[in-house]
């Protein structure tokens, strides 16, 4: 998947590398995203900056995801990059060697 950032062009997925940024990603947070709708920017924050992360040789900052989200806010649909993201998130080769027994 592609996203702008700052007016370039840069891939998004997750890899093993991914992970190592995602420390604080919890999928029971959006069970309350009823009550707390707003803890939907966190979330999504963790989110992008893995799927930036994904190649250990490139860096991205938590600002670098921020401005992601703010462009899709204002420009895009942030319901369909969540479902995209999530989408990614589950495909990932690393998360599915999570997922066997």
């Amino acid at each position: 998947m592609i996203v702008n950032l700052r007016g370039k062009e840069v891939e998004v997925k997750y890899s093993f590398n991914s992970f190592k940024y995602m420390r604080d990603f919890s999928p029971s947070v959006l069970e309350q995203l009823e009550d707390k709708p707003f803890e939907l920017i966190p979330f999504m924050e963790i989110m992008m900056l893995g799927a930036l992360n994904h190649n250990k040789k490139v860096k991205f900052t938590v600002d670098d995801a921020d401005d992601v989200l703010e462009d899709v806010s204002e420009n895009g649909d942030i319901s369909k990059l969540l479902e995209d993201l999530m989408e990614l998130l589950q495909e990932s080769g690393f998360f599915k060697s999570l997922q066997k027994d």
